[in-house]
């Protein structure tokens, strides 16, 4: 990939600290290239304060010009920053999930068989539940990777619109699931006022970023949060490696 080629261009001499956030990255593509979540949460991949000042004292780029060093460590911290988008852009993937969360999940029983993620993508994270002898059914339109550079599903999709499909099946399921639903659309404040229409609700698991980049404003404003104490358990397993907080929430 020419994201990873790039590191090995611009980087001659590097703290550990540094070296350890490249490692982290070429580790996670490794796993999302072989159709997995990396098996843990990623560090903080922006360049730090004290990371700055050290490349400064290693003269790391190999140049006494402060203008040249200076520039040298933009292009480095604009990699770092850039991962996620690389991933989504290439592979189609807007969560950085790691297989730890996915096994603490499921240890902790809060996602039950049948399973229907809506506005699942490309079905990554619906493989990865089916990958654990889950029952996952993965509902999306088309919309959501038009813009990216991947052709072919990880998952079998049904292509169908989320709101219709749940008028149709939702007492078919135990758990939905939302996955990173866009900020500008109200899907998401649908699918919970479905929900919350049906005498036995199945359980709803949102994943994103509360009053971010994900999720309408009205959802936010609607949403009631319960186990509480689990959440904050399963999100120990989340990490802000960039500049936003994907966390799990359980809504009803």
């Amino acid at each position: 990939m020419e994201y990873l080629e790039a590191f090995s261009r611009i980087c001659l001499i590097l703290p550990s600290t540094i070296k350890n956030k490249i490692t982290q990255i070429q580790f996670a593509i490794k796993a999302f290239n072989n159709q997995s979540y990396p098996q843990k949460a990623l560090p903080y991949l922006p360049l730090s304060e004290s990371d700055v000042t050290e490349l400064i004292r290693l003269n790391w780029s190999g140049t006494s010009h402060e203008e040249l060093l200076e520039i040298e460590i933009s292009k480095l911290d604009h990699l770092l920053c850039n991962f996620r988008y690389v991933v989504w852009q290439n592979l189609g993937i807007y969560a950085i999930l790691n297989e730890l969360l996915l096994d603490e999940i499921i240890k902790m029983n809060f996602i039950t068989s049948p399973i229907l993620e809506l506005a699942s993508g490309n079905g990554f994270l619906a493989s990865r539940l089916s990958h654990r002898k889950l029952e996952v059914s993965a509902v999306d339109n088309g919309e959501y990777i038009k813009d990216t550079s991947l052709e072919n599903n990880y998952y079998p999709i049904i292509q169908d619109d989320a709101i219709s499909y749940l008028n149709k099946n939702i007492t078919n399921f135990s758990t939905i699931i939302l996955c990173w639903s866009p900020d500008n659309d109200l899907l998401d404040l649908k699918i919970l006022q479905k929900i919350r229409n049906q005498d036995k609700s199945p359980r709803f698991l949102v994943i994103g970023e509360r009053k971010g980049q994900t999720n309408s404003a009205e959802f936010w404003k609607t949403a009631h949060f319960t186990k509480l104490h689990q959440m904050l358990k399963l999100n120990r397993y989340f990490s802000d490696f960039d500049l936003y907080h994907d966390r799990i929430y359980f809504i009803e």
